[in-house]
């Protein structure tokens, strides 16, 4: 990366920065107060150049290890195919031990600090206290993010970058608009809340018109270009055709 000053430049999402850095470095909190089903997914990671990030890169103040979970699902039904939970520092504390704190497995016999995943990547958090607060820290991961998921037909995935995007800035490619979809969860009983659907170029001009590339609704009949992802904001993919490759855009 750039060698540049880091605070000026992601000061306005309110995002500690290093003041100078060959890397760019930060941090970013989130109040999820009131949820339960949270779909998440670092902004900062590990290793930027790699596009790398750690479960050591996320905190989660204000739950309890005993309740709350993050849950990865795995990519042919959508089921939950590992699951952590995070032990805070004042938890580790009311335990007696502050070097408790950090990530385990369900039973907290095994530590996960160092389970890693690629940029992109997003979980399903179960968060029962609904007083969760993840804070992601780390490098601004390096360049575009692209993830391939050939082969896969569930896939959650979300914003990597320290900065708010509008769908238009994502893009699919290999896949079918009219079978592949893009869903919202709701934090209440993790169901469906809004569904997306991608023209790519090479569809929209099959169908005789360049213009047509973009995010629609599931009808296809009301550009959803414009529709905001924020940070952290992740998305679970059903992706029937399982060709889709997904690219954002670099961070700054």
């Amino acid at each position: 990366m750039k060698k540049i000053l880091a605070f000026a430049a992601v000061a306005a999402i309110g995002s500690a920065m290093a003041v100078e850095s060959a890397n760019i470095v930060g941090y970013n909190t989130q109040d999820k107060s009131g949820k339960q089903y949270v779909s998440l997914s670092p902004a900062f990671m590990s290793t930027g150049a790699s596009a790398t990030f750690k479960l050591s890169d996320i905190v989660l103040d204000g739950g309890d290890a005993s309740s709350d979970t993050l849950q990865v699902l795995e990519s042919t039904k959508a089921s939950v195919s590992a699951t952590y939970v995070y032990v805070s520092k004042a938890q580790a504390l009311e335990w007696g031990d502050a070097s408790y704190e950090g990530w385990y497995n369900t039973t907290m016999d095994t530590p996960m600090d160092d389970v890693s995943f690629t940029s992109g990547a997003a979980f399903l958090g179960n968060f029962t206290t609904k007083t969760v607060k993840p804070t992601y820290a780390g490098q601004v991961v390096d360049g575009s993010v692209e993830i391939d998921c050939t082969g896969k037909q569930y896939v959650m995935f979300g914003n990597p970058l320290p900065r708010a995007l509008t769908l238009a800035e994502i893009v699919l490619d290999g896949g079918d608009a009219s079978s592949d979809t893009v869903q919202v969860l709701e934090p209440t009983k993790a169901s469906v809340s809004a569904t997306y659907v991608y023209v790519s170029k090479a569809q929209a001009i099959e169908w005789g018109d360049a213009s047509y590339q973009g995010w629609y609704n599931a009808a296809m009949d009301t550009s959803m270009n414009d529709v905001e992802v924020g940070i952290g904001d992740a998305f679970l993919g059903n992706f029937t055709t399982k060709s889709v490759k997904i690219t954002f855009p670099t961070a700054l």
